[in-house]
């Protein structure tokens, strides 16, 4: 049997066609899964040099934590730490010309080897004044921090403000007696 050119051209595109088809049929799913892999390894990698950065900033992280941790004040077992944070809150207050109506301590928490109180305060004051106890608090030697403020302009005062705002102070209890009544900050 002889094939014309024609019927040559016909069976070469139809095996091409069969050989295309073949190879995408059977070959997509492994390129898939090579491409999944690549991206996998390389996703890989990059943990892997995340990781390697963050155990070489070990050491900064150490000491950064040995700081704060210095910065924690230490209260006996039984020492009464709300009144010394009211007392502290109230001169910061003071101090910056905000004046408090009404201050209420919650219960003590404890977290891990930390404790913590939240004290709730009812303030007045000017913009300015507001600022710069907001600072004072931030820089205290004690670890306080506000992390709820309500500021709304007062009724009748030209400029004043007034508000809720609630501090909360981090401090650590020794397992000893509860001798000392001041706490230990650097």
């Amino acid at each position: 049997m002889k094939l014309s050119a024609r019927e040559l051209i016909l069976a070469a595109a139809t095996g091409a066609v069969v050989l295309i088809g073949g190879a995408w049929y059977f070959g997509a799913p492994a390129v898939e899964a090579w491409t999944a892999a690549r991206g996998g390894v390389r996703k890989t990698l990059d943990e892997q040099r995340l990781a390697e950065r963050l155990i070489a900033q070990k050491p900064e992280w150490e000491g950064r934590y040995a700081e704060l941790r210095q910065r924690i004040p230490q209260y006996g077992a039984t020492d009464p730490v709300t009144a010394d944070m009211l007392r502290t809150v109230q001169r910061l207050a003071d101090e910056h010309g905000i004046s408090i109506s009404r201050i209420e301590p919650d219960k003590e928490k404890v977290i891990g080897d930390l404790s913590e109180v939240a004290i709730d305060c009812t303030w007045d004051g000017d913009l300015n004044a507001l600022v710069h106890f907001l600072y004072a608090v931030q820089t205290h030697p004690a670890i306080l921090d506000v992390r709820q403020l309500t500021v709304a302009p007062a009724q009748g005062a030209t400029g004043r403000l007034k508000g809720n705002f609630t501090v909360f102070f981090a401090f650590s209890r020794s397992g000893a007696s509860g001798t000392a009544s001041a706490p230990t900050t650097p």
